[in-house]
């Protein structure tokens, strides 16, 4: 089953005692007739309990959001929520410069090495701060490498709100740049940013499982034809989440179980 809407939609079922909902083999999209990617978001009440996206299932949208303050989501196969690419915003753009977002996008440059260098000029406008119930369905998307180009989109924003959620697999929640290292383009580009990936579980009744190829993904877009790679986006963790020693993952604590990863 394929879906496509034309216009931001807010998505709650009308049997308000559901309590189980699968997805097998689904596909959902928001984007406009104009090219120009929308917001879709799955909101639940408190009686739902099990949410499974299953058999390659995916939701891609400008802003991806799935709220259910009381279920399991499992996220299996080669199912996905996606917003890699869905960007068109600029305020992270600059000529000559891979996209910024919380950080510098690549540049190439001559400089005297014994110049003092400031390498902290990030030049996005962005409120890249969580916000834990409904982060901000327009704030903290990455930006495209080159101005009106589309195949240096930066990555938009996924928000995912459960009990619980499970990962096995590589690619389940997605917010990348462009393009991405496979992609071919034309002349030299610079990458899009990352976006921003927000998971927020209260687990409750379930812990979380992450599994050992799991990947949670915001990264730059490719620079191609020397430099030029979009910086990294936001990776937001609310909640206990075992993450496995050998996936590489980078964290620093902070309170209330939040932990800030290095997209």
């Amino acid at each position: 089953m394929e879906i496509t809407v034309d216009s931001d939609l807010e998505w709650k079922p009308e049997n308000e005692a559901l309590t189980t909902i699968i997805f097998t083999n689904s596909q959902f999209k928001c984007q406009k007739d104009n090219g120009v990617y929308c917001e879709f978001a799955f909101i639940f009440n408190e009686n739902m309990r099990q949410i499974t996206f299953q058999q390659g299932s995916s939701i891609r949208a400008d802003a991806v959001a799935v709220e259910a303050p009381n279920a399991h989501i499992d996220i299996l196969d080669t199912s996905m929520l996606d917003s890699t690419g869905t960007s068109q915003l600029n305020q992270g753009t600059k000529d000559g410069h891979g996209g910024s977002n919380v950080a510098n996008g690549g540049y190439c440059d001559e400089v005297d090495p014994e110049e003092d260098i400031d390498f902290d000029f990030t030049f996005n406008d962005f409120d890249d701060s969580p916000h834990i119930y409904r982060p901000g369905m327009t704030e903290g998307h990455g930006s495209q490498g080159v101005n009106s180009l589309n195949s240096t989109n930066g990555g938009s924003k996924v928000m995912v709100m459960a009990d619980s959620i499970n990962i096995p697999n590589p690619g389940a929640l997605q917010s990348n740049g462009l393009p991405l290292e496979s992609d071919w383009v034309s002349g030299k580009v610079m990458g899009g940013s990352g976006g921003a990936i927000y998971l927020t579980t209260y687990n409750r009744y379930q812990q979380n499982t992450i599994g050992t190829d799991a990947a949670i993904q915001a990264m730059g877009g490719f620079g191609k034809g020397g430099g030029f790679g979009g910086s990294g986006g936001i990776i937001y963790l609310n909640g206990t989440f075992p993450i496995p020693a050998n996936n590489g993952y980078g964290a620093s604590s902070s309170p209330d179980n939040l932990a800030y990863f290095n997209a």
